[in-house]
């Protein structure tokens, strides 16, 4: 008993510190999946329902404390307890039925054995994972997981990610098993599962290759403003703002200028903010997109989180109003579910608001409008660790190769990019500094 204990005990260290090493360097983050698959071990060795699914529940709220920390400062206390106390009960689910299956299959033969592992866990996660896209989670617990290499996103076009996180998934399964059992069975199995990941993986690779980056039949302009937290949302920081606002957009050589969300000192639709854009526009002969709040809207009982458009000859011409909210999160918002596309110079633009670049719907319902490529604003400057700023990035690529369009991302703080239709870097900035850059960009 004690043996057990203490290789029980030796193997979940290891994989929490495979969980912590992989959400600390995002180049390491595959080994989030291996953390988890070496604590499947204790589980083959001696399957116990009540032990286990605490243990894979407190093994997902480790990984997402790792993960979200930054949340405590952003947001409180309240959402982040919420979001990783939620977030671990999939884990829980996913470790309960790992047990139930080692459980059923004790009098089994290694082969059936095998095969009800590989399959009755990994249809439990792809369960967990179609009831997720029915919520306002959405998709982001599924592609957080892990930054997968360029190559393995292109599992996006057949319909999402899903493919690729069961044949991770499945993968680790047959790891902790071979970790115990250490026979043939086992050690071909993870044999077979790491082959298709490498064809998987070598068909993205063709994709690209055969798929050669070709240069944008247009060009834009991006401003990463990079301002400190503390000078944004004040009144008495408006003048400098609108000022480097009217500095950028007179200087810039192309049509179209997108500027981040939330830098502003006020609400956006106020007549005097308004106003400025309008003239602002026209003077600078430039077409202006940016987003922010919108003041109290007594009709709809709250505020809309708002992307709008510029342009010198009609002022204010186009707006969306932000469909989707930060899950856990209540601070007045109200929210919109009409897809109108955006005029811009160089096409229809469908504009994505913070949060929602994590939820595929979005993207995907602009896609099936025939908007000619994405525009995303997104704020994380409230967050203090990069892995959100990072996350977000990533996911802005999913988008691109789902959707096959060329996505704008623009971000307060970084990393701003433009972002090719096979989710390949057209042009991308450091974090935390001040940039503009003009890129170009394929439109349809």
């Amino acid at each position: 008993m004690r043996s057990v204990f203490r290789s029980s005990a030796l193997i979940t260290i290891i994989g929490f510190l495979f969980i912590t090493v992989s959400t600390a360097y995002a180049i390491a983050f595959l080994l989030v999946w291996a953390g988890f698959g070496i604590m499947f071990y204790p589980i083959y060795r001696k399957p116990c329902f009540v032990r286990d699914i605490s243990f894979g529940y407190l093994a997902g709220i480790f990984y997402w404390v790792n993960t979200v920390n930054s949340v405590v400062a952003a947001y409180g206390w309240e959402m982040f307890l919420k979001m990783i106390f939620a977030a671990g009960a999939p884990w829980a689910v996913l470790f309960g039925a790992i047990s139930i299956t080692t459980k059923l299959t004790k009098n089994s033969s290694r082969k059936a054995s095998m095969l009800f592992h590989l399959i009755i866990p990994t249809g439990v996660w792809l369960i967990i994972m179609q009831i997720f896209h029915h919520t306002a989670v959405d998709s982001f617990p599924v592609e957080a997981m892990f930054y997968q290499p360029l190559p393995l996103i292109q599992t996006g076009i057949l319909g999402g990610m899903e493919l690729l996180v069961v044949l991770v998934l499945a993968f680790n399964i047959a790891f902790g098993r071979m970790l115990l059992l250490k026979d043939r069975l086992s050690i071909n199995t993870v044999i077979i599962i790491g082959c298709i990941v490498l064809c998987v993986a070598a068909w993205g690779g063709w994709r690209l290759f055969s798929n050669p980056q070709v240069e944008g039949n247009a060009e834009v302009t991006i401003v990463q403003t990079n301002y400190p937290m503390n000078m944004q949302w004040r009144v008495d920081n408006s003048d400098l703002i609108l000022s480097s606002y009217t500095k950028w957009a007179n200087e810039v050589d192309t049509e179209l200028v997108i500027f981040p969300q939330y830098n502003l000192s006020g609400f956006l639709n106020d007549e005097e903010t308004i106003s400025f854009f309008t003239k602002l526009s026209k003077d600078s002969g430039k077409h202006i997109i940016l987003g922010t709040y919108t003041s109290y809207n007594q009709d709809a009982g709250g505020q809309f989180n708002v992307a709008y458009s510029f342009s010198p000859t009609k002022g204010l011409d186009g707006s969306y109003n932000a469909g989707v909210n930060l899950p856990f999160r209540e601070v007045g918002e109200v929210f919109d579910d009409h897809y109108e596309e955006i005029d811009t110079p160089i096409g229809r633009a469908g504009i994505i608001l913070c949060y929602e670049d994590a939820v595929r719907h979005v993207a995907k319902s602009w896609a099936k409008l025939g908007v000619d490529y994405l525009i995303v604003l997104s704020n994380p400057s409230t967050f203090a660790s990069p892995i959100i700023h990072n996350m977000q990035d990533f996911q802005d690529r999913v988008r691109a190769v789902e959707t096959g369009l060329d996505v704008i991302r623009v971000s307060a703080n970084g990393p701003s990019a433009v972002i090719d239709s096979f989710g390949r870097y057209r042009v991308i900035t450091p974090g935390y500094e001040q940039v503009v850059v003009k890129s170009d960009i394929a439109t349809k």
